[in-house]
């Protein structure tokens, strides 16, 4: 893992692999003892076409209207995640930790159809999170988001509960925005991802 900050472990090779994967990129390395490694991340350019996928997405079974809650602590993640769901029609409003996952659900509760939560972040963990916004909405529906698969205590208490699933990162948007729409349609319990 590599991070620039004091605290927290970082987007993670493997995230970045993830990422550059579903935009049909490719990551070329370089690397010399006593010189430290070269990343290079090639991604392809964005053309006309774009639009027309971006339109053919907007339709799909997964979009929505909705108000969804991304709280992600990496930045470049958060935002490819935001933009995605924005362009399948969903209204997304982000948090980059967990005490402003829980401000801006506060100031949105009614609005918030599902929260989609990093299990770790700064300040305070995805469970924790989860654990508050349902005190404050029962109803509330959740996706937890993880590099780590589901263990410990608090993450399997918070698996059992209704509404609730979990989905490994890296994800695509389309994986995620389809499991948003099948804890919206469903309204019943959901199950991990497959």
């Amino acid at each position: 893992f590599f991070t620039t900050k004091q605290e927290g472990t970082g987007l993670g090779l493997a995230m970045v692999y993830g990422i550059v994967e579903q935009h049909r990129g490719f990551i070329s390395v370089e690397s010399e003892l006593g010189r430290g490694s070269t990343f290079h991340l090639y991604l392809p350019l964005a053309d006309a076409a774009i639009s027309a996928e971006r339109r053919e997405r907007r339709t799909s079974p997964a979009a929505g209207t909705e108000t969804l809650l991304v709280a992600e602590d990496e930045p470049l993640l958060r935002d490819l995640l935001a933009i995605g769901l924005s362009d399948l029609g969903y209204r997304v409003i982000t948090a980059d930790n967990g005490e402003q996952a829980l401000a801006a659900f506060r100031q949105h509760r009614e609005e918030v159809a599902v929260a989609i939560l990093d299990v770790v972040m700064p300040q305070l963990g995805g469970t924790e999170v989860f654990r508050q916004m349902r005190e404050l909405r029962p109803d509330l529906r959740v996706v937890f988001a993880s590099g780590y698969a589901p263990d410990g205590e608090d993450v399997r208490e918070a698996l059992s509960a209704e509404g609730v699933a979990f989905i490994a990162k890296p994800v695509r948007v389309e994986t995620l925005a389809a499991k948003v729409r099948e804890i919206l349609d469903r309204g019943a319990p959901v199950g991990p991802l497959a």
